[in-house]
């Protein structure tokens, strides 16, 4: 499994920095398919263990309370937070068949 560097040098709020922390751990087991999150601190990419090259996803994060409702909502609250616009993906099918939230 491969994974971008999580940077400790973020100007994110730390209750903001620790929340996205949590979604990127989670997001280490990725098993299959590959998964780029791009939010303002830059762009993360995580590779499944099994087959990277499965499925391809790429999810825009415009507001970072994202995480903090992933993280306390589960794949509900990430439902609730791309209704409201907070992350955007050109393939939703794609980010849904991730299904690592």
């Amino acid at each position: 499994m491969e994974t971008s560097a999580i940077s400790h040098s973020s100007k994110l709020p730390f209750m903001q920095r620790s929340f996205r922390k949590l979604v990127f751990r989670s997001l280490q087991a990725l098993q299959y398919g590959t998964l780029t999150i791009q939010d303002s601190e830059g762009a993360h990419t995580f590779k499944g263990s099994v087959n990277p090259d499965s499925i391809k996803a790429h999810i825009q994060v415009n507001d970072i309370s994202t995480y903090k409702d992933m993280v306390l909502g589960g794949s509900v609250g990430a439902a609730e937070a791309y209704m409201t616009a907070d992350w955007e993906s050109a393939n939703l099918t794609n980010v849904i068949r991730l299904d690592r939230w």
